[in-house]
């Protein structure tokens, strides 16, 4: 896998056959695993996605952004 941006955090989601990662792009890069093959990009943010987490369920999943020259 190549990536144009950097990354932030990675998670797996409960069953661990999908691989979560958040990039300074605002993106959430969702890839199969262990083949790596992307999946899915979500485009949550203008700016840095930061921390992923999922719910205890594993139905959703959360997201932390936040901008450094925020008021």
């Amino acid at each position: 896998i190549i990536l144009k941006s950097k990354v932030n955090e990675i998670t797996w989601n409960l069953t661990g056959d999908l691989f979560l990662l958040t990039t300074s792009q605002g993106t959430i890069n969702v890839l199969e695993y262990p083949s790596l093959k992307e999946v899915h990009i979500v485009n949550a943010h203008p700016s840095n996605c930061f921390c992923i987490k999922f719910d205890p369920k594993g139905r959703l999943f959360f997201i932390l952004n936040f901008s450094f020259n925020s008021i």
